[in-house]
């Protein structure tokens, strides 16, 4: 009944009950070879992927600094050690969680860099400006003017 992103815990397999049996030949008769099947109920403990998601969520939340927000709210699940569970029934296990950050950008400095400029003038700017993995594009419009408006609100930044 496991589902993925779910934790099991393999030293918490036990038997339940043992729900059919069946032994061939049976019991009491000779034979040669023994057959035996069983139909067995097993339980074993799990933390569920969901409730695992909140948790890690909530901490690396609470742990990452204000300038930087998640880039998705996918996690990474890395398990270093499989756990060991006591008598009480308590498991303890280490499981490395890691998420991609991104600072966010602040698209009023990005307009003061590009103001009035040239396009090619303007992406030069903004990549020696600022720290980004892609370079820039810029888009005019109408596409035969060749500078960017000298008004800010004419300028809409677009990050993806």
């Amino acid at each position: 009944m496991l589902v993925t992103g779910d934790q099991f815990f393999p030293d918490t397999l036990k038997n339940e009950r043992i729900i059919e049996e069946t032994f061939e030949p049976p019991l009491g008769q000779p034979g040669r070879k023994v057959k035996l099947t069983l139909a067995i109920d097993f339980v074993a403990s799990y933390a569920s992927g969901d409730d695992l998601n909140e948790l890690a969520n909530i901490v690396m939340n609470a742990s990452h600094s204000e300038e930087y927000i998640p880039s998705s709210t996918l996690l990474t699940f890395d398990v270093l050690d499989a756990g060991q569970t006591n008598s009480e029934g308590i498991t303890r296990w280490v499981v490395h969680v890691s998420r991609q950050l991104e600072k966010p950008v602040d698209k009023s400095r990005i307009i003061s860099l590009v103001l009035g400029r040239n396009v090619e003038s303007a992406q030069a700017r903004m990549e020696d400006s600022l720290h980004l993995k892609y370079s820039p594009e810029v888009v005019l419009t109408p596409t035969w003017w060749p500078w960017l408006p000298l008004i800010p609100f004419n300028i809409t930044v677009e990050t993806q």
